[in-house]
């Protein structure tokens, strides 16, 4: 908990970092989004809750059995928290999401209009089991793959994704893979059964691969401010911000904008930094961020 210096009922937000074992500060490659984000919005006079996800640092909790939907429970519980202090002004906090949690933010505002706005930081607005699949196919375009093999790989992934998405629980999930992969042809490699296995057998991406986000996005009715990278390959812009922009068409103060030359984590590419392999500083305040 970060809060403004001499700080009386302020605005506050709840950051929710992306998927994956994050703690508060979601460090990945030496950049730690949160931390910065925390950082940036104390200054301008908001109190910021980050927190460690369920089974992560100092969090309780099972993370291996948690779904987005057990997450989006826990980033709920932040907010009941920062509301219900006496320090916080009830009807001005926020939620700002990154990756997956800005969808979680969007899952909370349309089921919880007091909300005072959402920021939605690579946030997605496909069916997972098509964003998945597209992620694949554009990071093997931009590792050099040919384009026989590219579709290859998309069109077994859709057939692949399609039906864990669609299984009934985890035995059904394994027999669906099972089918498909005996069907295969050319045979896919050892790597892509495991791949495929593994996402049968994980709660999490049955979960992901069945999610569509279209119906919450359609529902929110506050304030938005959705941002990518146009460099992002994770939530790739070119088909997802068209997908954003009717998802949350009914709702009339929303506000997109694509960044140039920032990836999936608001960072340049290292390919890109100037004198690559030096680290990127940045200004902090570790009095008000630690």
């Amino acid at each position: 908990m970060t809060l403004p210096p001499g700080s009386q009922r302020s605005a506050a937000i709840v950051l929710i970092t992306g998927s994956g074992k994050h703690d508060r500060n979601a460090q990945i490659a030496g950049h730690k989004l949160p931390l910065v984000l925390a950082d940036a919005f104390t200054l301008q006079g908001y109190a910021v809750l980050r927190y460690d996800k369920r089974g992560i640092g100092k969090s309780s909790g099972d993370y291996d059995k948690a779904t987005t939907l057990d997450f989006a429970s826990d980033a709920t519980a932040a907010l009941g928290y920062l509301r219900s202090r006496s320090d916080i002004n009830p009807a001005k906090v926020g939620l700002v999401g990154h990756s997956e949690g800005a969808t979680i933010a969007a899952m909370i505002a349309a089921r919880d209009p007091k909300v005072a706005y959402i920021v939605m930081m690579g946030g997605f607005a496909l069916p997972g089991k098509v964003l998945v699949a597209e992620q694949i196919r554009q990071m093997a375009i931009a590792n050099g793959a040919t384009a026989e093999s590219v579709a290859q790989t998309y069109n077994l992934n859709r057939r692949l994704y399609d039906a864990i998405g669609g299984s009934k629980n985890q035995s059904d999930a394994e027999s669906n893979v099972h089918r498909i992969l005996a069907d295969a042809k050319p045979t896919p490699p050892q790597q892509k059964t495991d791949e495929a296995m593994m996402f049968a057998r994980l709660p999490y991406m049955r979960f992901i691969l069945a999610y569509d986000p279209t119906r919450p996005l359609s529902e929110v009715r506050i304030p938005v401010l959705a941002l990518c990278g146009s460099r992002d390959l994770v939530v790739p812009p070119d088909v997802n911000l068209p997908a954003l922009r009717k998802t949350l068409a009914r709702d009339h103060d929303v506000t997109i904008v694509e960044i140039p030359g920032l990836n999936h984590f608001f960072s340049v590419p290292k390919r890109d930094c100037p004198r690559s392999g030096r680290r990127l500083k940045r200004r902090l305040h570790p009095k008000r961020c630690q």
